[in-house]
């Protein structure tokens, strides 16, 4: 990706992928977006990045939060 001069990388996986990433320390920022709606069965919890949040809004009846990494 360096060679290709890519500077970001979106990752959008399920709990094992982000869990990794949140682990090895291979992320920049992370936006968490909770909503109101449940599918059937409750999903699987993910680690929480630990880090500084830079922004929190409301979109679309989701509430989004903004962290980046310290």
């Amino acid at each position: 990706l360096h060679e290709r001069k890519v500077l970001s990388v979106y990752v959008e996986g399920g709990a094992n992928t982000i869990k990794r990433f949140l682990e090895i320390n291979l992320w920049d920022e992370s936006r968490i977006l909770t909503g109101p709606h449940f599918f059937g069965q409750p999903g699987l919890r993910v680690i929480s990045p630990s880090g500084r949040l830079t922004d929190q809004f409301t979109y679309h009846n989701n509430q989004v939060k903004i962290i980046r990494r310290v």
